[in-house]
């Protein structure tokens, strides 16, 4: 492969019709933030050389915190 190739997971919303008290991208699916499966999930597939998660400023802090909890590298962070 000449190109790397990056997913980019967009998770910023509020998921207000879901559960108003917390950012879906949060809630727990067995035991684990939703978040954390879908970077587990491409994070899994070879053709994807890293992945890159958007996330709303005021979210920032929990995404690195989960990031750091898997075990995965962080790397630099953009916020919206």
């Amino acid at each position: 492969r000449s190109m790397d190739c990056y997913a980019l997971i967009v998770a910023a919303g509020r998921g207000r019709r879901l559960d108003p008290s917390r950012p879906k991208q949060f809630l727990q699916l067995a035991g684990r933030p939703l978040l954390a499966w879908t970077i587990e999930a491409f994070l899994s597939c070879e053709a994807i050389d890293g992945v890159v998660v958007v996330t709303a400023a005021a979210q920032l802090d929990r995404a690195r915190e989960l990031i750091a909890e898997q075990g995965w590298r962080g790397g630099a962070a953009t916020q919206l």
